[in-house]
């Protein structure tokens, strides 16, 4: 068992104030990464970094809205039996934006994996989601992401000053 019955009667025991830290988390993940463009935009020169916050919104956004998208499809099939809220939507979305954030400081990690895993603590905690369900919004989520920043790297790529003067279109 991952959590003592002492532990889950003390977090029901205080079930609205702990229903409100789990629902500020992704709010809070989602604003991060409005600011994080905001500066992004600000700290770089002003095209590149123009161009820069673009690209990070986009696939931050992009990606938010797949995993959405890839859980809401996921759930209409059942897999998790009827009434399962497999897979997790909560974890799916929390996922997402922490891999946007670490994407942009490397080190974020060190404060978003212990808030991740605090995060699915707490929805097991307050009896929202089972652990599988956990496991299957972080799967969608990171397979999303994933296919996301393959996809935008190709859209985005740099196009150098040789790849210009060799391009067919300009003969």
């Amino acid at each position: 068992m991952l959590m003592d019955a002492g532990l889950r009667d003390a977090v029901l025991a205080h079930f609205h104030f702990w229903k409100a830290v789990a629902d500020a988390i992704n709010p809070l993940l989602g604003l991060s990464l409005l600011v994080v463009a905001a500066r992004m935009r600000r700290d770089g020169a002003h095209r590149d970094g123009s161009r820069q916050a673009l690209r990070f919104l986009v696939q931050s956004v992009l990606s938010l809205v797949l995993a959405w998208a890839c859980v809401r499809g996921l759930r209409s099939l059942h897999l998790g039996g009827h009434g399962s809220q497999f897979p997790s939507g909560h974890m799916a979305f929390a996922v997402s934006a922490a891999l946007s954030l670490i994407l942009w400081k490397r080190n974020l990690v060190r404060v978003l994996l212990p808030l991740l895993v605090f995060y699915a603590w707490l929805m097991t905690a307050l009896r929202f989601h089972t652990w599988l369900d956990l496991l299957g919004g972080v799967a969608a989520s990171v397979f999303v992401w994933c296919l996301c920043r393959s996809a935008l790297n190709a859209g985005f790529r740099e196009t150098t000053l040789e790849e210009v003067g060799t391009s067919p279109v300009s003969s």
